[in-house]
């Protein structure tokens, strides 16, 4: 079994995206036992056989919500149903409409949903609850440059973007008020890829090299 990108969440669980877009579950986490015992695969439905699953996500915090991007129809977005404490692999896929040509999202504390569009523009979701995970939609992030490739969503509620050109920027303003922020303040260096954890950031060169940013705080 090959993975190309996978994402860890709430409670340690960690999703995968295998090479030929079969999603895949880590079975057997416990406090005790962090690594696991095996990947189980999830198996294909309807929804998932016909769109594709492209790139996966789970929140960190809040309900068990994970998403899914679509190799088929990027203007659609794959939500699983029925997670929840005893059942984390859940019960099946159903599509939700996207604002964009979707092309990368990340879910972060209390089911904030980011993602990043063909056209280089970063979306939030709206109003997501513990009953209506997936929320009132998602709206465009107001920016002066929509050039936009990455983001991440970290447990705190930190979220980092990478543009095309590499540059990196970290969001300003969010409160639990205000899961959108107010605006985008530039750090250091050039990514490729950014993913945020626990009070550190992690990410990936151009060179491939994997770099971590410790001890961020507010």
């Amino acid at each position: 079994m090959l993975l190309k990108q996978l994402d860890f969440g709430k409670d340690g669980q960690v999703w995968g995206m295998g090479t030929q877009n079969v999603v895949y579950y880590r079975e057997g986490i416990t406090v005790d036992n962090t690594d696991g015992t095996n990947w189980k695969q999830i198996a294909d439905d309807s929804v998932s056989s016909a769109m594709k699953p492209g790139h996966v996500t789970i929140c960190a915090s809040g309900a068990h919500t994970v998403w899914a991007t679509s190799e088929t129809d990027g203007t659609k977005l794959l939500f699983r149903q029925g997670v929840r404490d005893q059942d984390r692999q859940g019960t099946g896929w159903v599509t939700v409409d996207a604002p964009a040509d979707m092309e990368q999202i990340s879910c972060g504390a209390n089911m904030q949903l980011w993602g990043v569009s063909s056209d280089g523009k970063t979306w939030v979701i709206q109003n997501p609850t513990r009953s209506n995970p997936q929320g009132s939609g998602m709206v465009a992030i107001q920016q002066a440059e929509n050039n936009d490739c990455n983001v991440g969503v970290g447990q705190t509620g930190e979220v980092w973007k990478v543009t095309r050109s590499g540059d990196i920027f970290r969001r300003q303003g969010i409160t639990d008020l205000n899961t959108a922020g107010t605006s985008w303040a530039q750090v250091d260096g050039n990514l490729k890829q950014v993913s945020v954890g626990n009070w550190d950031t992690w990410g990936v060169t151009k060179f491939n090299e994997v770099v971590r940013r410790s001890a961020v705080s507010r």
